[in-house]
């Protein structure tokens, strides 16, 4: 197995391969809306995402332009995904949503 890119997101910065790739004012709805209009994509469920889905479909969506994926076979590639504050953002809104 070999690490063929990686992408970071941190202090509302995108790096690929720690190079600066995209910075947001801040990951709330309307920044992630216009982000993915910019990526000309077009997959209505996006919308109905929560915000932290959003990021990682933004994330990947943002590696998969960036990196040639028809070097590997499909059962080749692993998509890793951590975050330090799990699920925070989504807790908050289901507590204030009673």
């Amino acid at each position: 197995m070999r690490l063929a890119s990686f992408l970071t997101i941190s202090n509302n910065k995108l790096y690929i391969q720690n190079e600066l790739c995209h910075e947001f004012k801040s990951f709330d709805s309307v920044e992630l809306k216009k982000y993915y209009r910019s990526l000309n994509i077009e997959y209505p469920k996006f919308f109905k995402m929560d915000d932290f889905s959003k990021i990682c479909f933004l994330a990947f969506s943002t590696l998969k332009n960036n990196y040639d994926f028809s070097l590997v076979n499909d059962d080749e590639v692993s998509l890793l995904f951590s975050n330090p504050n799990s699920s925070y953002n989504t807790d908050l809104e289901y507590i204030d949503s009673y």
